[in-house]
């Protein structure tokens, strides 16, 4: 099932390390694996494990790589156990090396309530409860964490992922790629295991299938963390990234002339050094370019300010006399996007790829990116309006009109059809195709203050996203502009959103109160049913573009019929197990743990026991599950019971989609 959550693009305004990337604009097979030639070269040395020999060249790389990054210490000296499963507690240990590898602030060890960790060494225990307070594991429930489990391939994919986002690696929002054994697994499993394809973490134990319930082996294992290495743009150990600065990108005002930019550079280390000019404003932390303009570098130079000029937009061969090297970069063209990098030797892999926005990784010993440029034409200072609105970029602060470009900021007076709002409110407003009235005046003096008077001749769309679905409905939170007077939902039924109009509501209602944010419900759904829904806001009886498709499966529905209780001795000992009926053919989820099935006396919801064990089909029929629990005394009179089986424990017949929490009464 494709899930379509929007991810705003990120960039980091300071020095990258850009690994190397497949393109991940949009969905295809997952083929293709990151290159980790930059966080793992091949002039590694090798960790001295003699049980590996029977790998190839690159799992070996790879474990030795985990090796010098700190992240693996073997099991022994001379042995790495490369076909080994990875029980939780050791996953727990490589993670939090792989996090400090990242960057990250590890944080002092606070115990997280976990209550199974009797037996692990202290340094597990710290790395379990770190793992969680860092937010890459959620455990496996409330006050457990099962460390002596296996790490199967589906939690390594939510591992990962967590942790790349946590370190600030922009993670793609996910398409399916093609993995048809999917079933089963709840949607942050699915997403997570194809955002890794995306992203050239996981390719998958073949093109069709990513076995997710299969354990993570330990050679697999390294492979995956050194990926992840690379897309985070780690540098081994003992190696600098060159410091250029300044590091943030910045609009540049073109009036007629040569528009410069100084740079410096701290060295550090021996050249020759290479300066190098790429067509784009700013590179993302995936490593692709943002916003690159072809051609633009042919109208930008480079100067070096210790007297060696020159006009080309590549200079080689520099040898500073001290530890910094100074140089500026000038250009000419209106609309030029360039990104100065700097480089040691004559040669950068890859760069011809740079006018695709698909840069390779760069197999120098070190690389360091200044903040880009943007050559543009300021808006002259004084009243203007109307003018049309042909392009804006809302996280840069900044719209274009007839070839010029206005700013603003926080100092500035913002209006929505002559009412005045504030810049968040008149953000929501403002998209391409809106008009700036006449009154409006621009500053362009640094902190000016500038009036912005915006007819709103084309809403925006609405924000939308799927909150819950039950098995009969779903609810969706949702945000409107400023000015809107109703939202409409449409239903696309599952047929490429041909849509119908399902319900209208005034902007602002709430159905759901208790839901943080602003909420619509939509039923009368039909359970196992595949959904896709749009929304548009209303603004003075002109409607805005649909938002994107939210995705919506409804699950399927089902309770429970009954639940015998397993008495040894009626009412003198004690009973131990319980069989419990439903009303449809049921098995128990692949993500399942044992505090997903739970009882509780009745008067007291605060005392709850878990099964001992993963439940099985009972005696081979497909409505009725064994639970198994620790024994309980008999009671007199008779306790009575609540069992309760959380969302998702269950699948239904074939579907795969979480169901929802099912509870059942019972005495004894």
């Amino acid at each position: 099932m494709t899930h379509r959550r929007a991810h705003a693009p990120r960039t980091l305004p300071v020095l990258l390390v850009v690994a190397v990337l497949v393109s991940i604009l949009g969905a295809a097979p997952a083929v293709a694996v990151v290159d980790t030639s930059f966080s793992c070269p091949g002039t590694i040395e090798p960790a001295g494990f003699a049980d590996v020999a029977q790998h190839d060249a690159t799992t070996r790389r790879a474990i030795d790589c985990l090796a010098t990054h700190g992240i693996t210490h073997g099991t022994s000296p001379t042995t790495f156990n490369p076909s080994g499963t990875v029980p939780r507690w050791q996953m727990a240990l490589f993670l939090v090396r792989q996090a400090d590898a990242h960057g990250m602030t590890i944080p002092a060890a606070v115990d997280q309530g976990f209550t199974d960790l009797a037996g692990l060494s202290t340094e597990a225990k710290t790395a379990v409860n770190q793992l969680a307070q860092l937010g890459i594991t959620l455990g496996t429930g409330p006050d457990t964490f099962s460390p002596y489990d296996n790490v199967s391939r589906w939690q390594m994919a939510l591992f990962i992922v967590r942790l790349l986002a946590a370190s600030g690696v922009t993670v793609p929002t996910a398409f399916d790629q093609g993995f048809g054994d999917l079933e089963g697994l709840a949607p942050q499993a699915q997403d997570a295991i194809d955002q890794l394809a995306m992203l050239g973490v996981a390719n998958g134990t073949s093109a069709t299938t990513f076995s997710p319930s299969a354990e993570t082996l330990r050679w697999q294992m390294a492979l995956f963390l050194t990926r992840a290495l690379a897309v985070g743009g780690v540098l081994p150990p003992g190696t600098t990234p060159i410091d250029v600065s300044p590091a943030g990108h910045l609009f540049l005002d073109y009036q007629g002339s040569v528009v410069s930019r100084q740079y410096v550079v701290a060295v550090g280390m021996e050249g020759p050094f290479t300066i190098e000019l790429w067509p784009a404003s700013a590179v993302r932390t995936n490593g692709t370019f943002e916003a690159a303009t072809a051609g633009g570098v042919a109208n930008c130079d480079i100067t070096l300010v210790d007297g060696a000029a020159t006009s080309a937009d590549k200079v080689t061969g520099i040898e500073p006399s001290g530890t910094t090297l100074t140089f500026s970069v000038g250009c000419t063209g209106l609309q030029d996007q360039i990104l100065p990098v700097v480089y040691t030797g004559t040669s950068l892999e890859g760069i011809a790829g740079a006018s695709n926005s698909e840069p390779k990784a760069p197999t120098n010993d070190a690389v360091g990116y200044g903040g880009g440029v943007t050559v543009v034409q300021e808006a002259i200072t004084g009243a203007f309006g109307p003018v049309n609105v042909d392009l804006v970029d809302k996280s840069s602060g900044w719209f274009v009109s007839g070839g010029v470009t206005y700013f603003w900021d926080s100092n500035d007076r913002f209006y929505v059809d002559g009412v005045e709002v504030t810049l968040t409110e008149w953000l929501a407003a403002l998209t391409s195709g809106d008009t700036l009235q006449d009154g409006s005046s621009y500053s362009s003096d640094s902190g000016g203050v500038s009036e912005f008077y915006l007819g709103d001749t084309l809403p925006a769309a609405p924000t939308f996203s799927l909150a819950s679905v039950t098995a009969t409905s779903a609810t969706f939170t949702y945000s409107t502009g400023a000015g809107a007077d109703h939202l409409k939902v449409y239903s696309c039924a599952g047929t490429g959103c041909e849509t119908t109009l399902v319900r209208q509501v005034v902007a602002g209602t709430d159905e759901d109160p208790d839901t943080a944010g602003t909420q619509i419900v939509i039923g009368s759904l039909s359970p196992n049913t595949d959904y896709d829904f749009q929304a548009a806001q209303v603004e003075d009886g002109t409607e805005s573009e649909k938002s994107a498709a939210v995705d919506v499966d409804t699950p399927i529905q089902f309770s429970i019929t009954g639940v015998e209780v397993f008495d040894t001795n009626d009412g003198s000992s004690g009973w131990q197990y319980l069989y419990v009926t439903f009303d449809a053919d049921i098995v128990v989820d692949g993500s399942a743990t044992t505090s997903d099935f739970v009882i509780h006396p009745a008067s007291n919801p605060a005392v709850t026991y878990s099964v001992t064990s993963i439940p099985g089909v009972t005696f081979g029929t497909t409505n009725e599950l064994t639970l198994e629990f620790e024994f309980r005394n008999d009671t007199d009179p008779d306790t009575d019971w609540v069992l309760t089986i959380a969302e998702g424990a269950l699948d239904v017949g074939a579907g795969a989609d979480p169901n929802p929490t099912v509870t059942f009464g019972f005495s004894h």
